[in-house]
């Protein structure tokens, strides 16, 4: 009874046997299977990447604080910024 009321309905388009496919984003690793079910390879990952941060960040860290430095240091010589010590005893 089932199965001929499931055809019937199926026939006249009133139930979808099809699946939906979900919109997969290409560029993005969140896919670990292919259509056929195989797994896909492990990505790629870098090697002491953090490692290479730090030697990217440390000298630029260092030069921007000396570059702050000098223009703090001319900027008081040329006396266009001076700190005051404002005492509100």
């Amino acid at each position: 009874m089932s199965q001929t009321l499931f055809r019937i309905l199926r026939s006249n388009k009133l139930i979808q046997t099809q699946a939906v496919k979900p919109i997969i984003n290409k560029t993005a690793r969140s896919v670990f299977q292919t259509s056929t079910g195989a797994l896909l390879s492990k990505p790629k990952t870098e090697s002491l990447g953090l490692l290479k941060c730090f030697v990217i960040i440390t000298p630029f860290m260092y030069l921007g604080g000396m570059a702050s430095m000098t223009g703090a240091s001319l900027l008081e010589d040329y006396d266009i910024f001076v700190p005051e010590d404002d005492d509100d005893d």
